[in-house]
């Protein structure tokens, strides 16, 4: 890829801390949710990070086809036991997918402001305009067919939680969700299972 061909772009929407809503589209493009909860965004994290045989490097990956056996939503809850049970991330169980490359002709410019969100989603943004404007100039980038493997791996830790004793109504509550005025604190050490999606490659092969 030419470097001197090619194009920076930032969006001049995304101005600001990222504080005010306003400045938080990827919460309201329903094109941008629908890539992350469908598992687009997650099959890419697989075919650039994971697979191993395929250089990526330069290239946006656009996902063209998947079939999804299963979603597992990010969670996090208390058992009755006051165990803590989590999910760190949404993770998908593919059957398979199918990643087209397209050389990165245009690249996203961050400003020192932006969140990670804000990158996530300019950079998201800047991969569908490259993309489609190399599509209707007939480009056709190789095709991969990933089959992965998923594996929920499950840690457990003790964390030490700082808690407040409320004035009102006499109850424990952790010290970072609380708010108000408390008699006293305590420390206790909390249990905490979390679970992380894992994937493993069975098989990755070209197709037209």
């Amino acid at each position: 890829m030419n470097e001197e061909k090619s194009k920076n772009v930032t969006n001049p929407k995304k101005k600001g801390n990222g504080k005010k809503k306003k400045n938080e589209p990827w919460r309201h493009d329903p094109e941008y949710i629908a890539y992350c909860e469908h598992g687009d965004s997650a099959a890419v994290f697989i075919l650039r990070d994971i697979v191993k045989n395929v250089d990526t490097s330069g290239y946006w990956i656009d996902i063209v086809e998947s079939v999804v056996r299963k979603h597992y939503e990010r969670f996090k809850e208390y058992s009755k036991g006051g165990r803590l049970l989590e999910i760190g991330r949404d993770a998908h169980d593919f059957e398979y997918f199918v990643g087209e490359l397209f050389p990165r002709r245009t690249r996203p410019v961050y400003t020192e402001f932006m969140t990670d969100e804000q990158k996530k989603y300019l950079t998201w943004e800047t991969a569908i305009i490259d993309i489609e404007e190399q599509r209707s100039e007939g480009y056709v980038g190789r095709k991969y067919k990933v089959y992965p493997i998923l594996e929920m791996k499950t840690t457990v830790r003790k964390e030490d939680v700082v808690q407040c004793l409320s004035c009102f109504d006499g109850k424990w509550y952790d010290e970072d969700k609380f708010k108000g005025e408390f008699l006293k604190k305590r420390t206790i050490e909390r249990t905490i299972e979390e679970t992380k999606p894992d994937y493993k490659i069975k098989l990755v092969k070209r197709v037209k």
